[in-house]
């Protein structure tokens, strides 16, 4: 698949289980900042995190279904090193939180964050369709259901209040 397919199917995803008609920007985020740990956990500790770049698309496109949508923007940003990439990460995701909280539009922000999930994943020496493709596979087929909070559970899931 290409990346627009990916994406699409993203959206598709979190339609047909109403994540995007009934949670809400913030709460995506606070899910995008979850992702972004895992994501951060695993580049500390050398292991694969394709799946964890894949996931913070997917959030990203959740909270694009809430707002104004994902501008459409070329893959092809380059970083000299992980360690800016990342912090540029940071960076764009506070400016995302920033505009979710003042009700601004984060369509040229999600881009940006994509563009730089882009870039991490080749700097990691992966494609980035299979970092959503991993993401993919993970989700397509998942069961589960919204919490009163807005955040999807999914089934299997212990420890959290339905």
């Amino acid at each position: 698949m290409d990346v627009n397919t990916y994406y699409k199917n993203f959206t598709d995803w979190g339609l047909k289980r109403q994540i995007i008609q009934h949670s809400n920007p913030k709460t995506q985020w606070l899910k995008l900042m979850s992702e972004y740990g895992e994501l951060c956990d695993n580049l500390a500790k050398g292991r694969d995190c394709k799946d964890d770049i894949g996931d913070m698309a997917v959030v990203c496109h959740m909270i694009g279904g809430m707002k104004d949508g994902i501008s459409q923007h070329p893959l092809t940003h380059t970083y000299a090193t992980l360690d800016i990439a990342i912090s540029e990460l940071h960076d764009l995701l506070g400016i995302v939180h920033r505009r979710i909280l003042q009700d601004l539009n984060v369509r040229l922000h999600l881009a940006d964050v994509l563009i730089t999930l882009a870039a991490i994943a080749r700097l990691q020496g992966y494609e980035y369709t299979d970092c959503l493709d991993a993401a993919w596979s993970d989700i397509k087929d998942r069961k589960g259901h919204l919490s009163a909070e807005g955040i999807f559970i999914k089934e299997g899931d212990t420890g959290v209040a339905a």
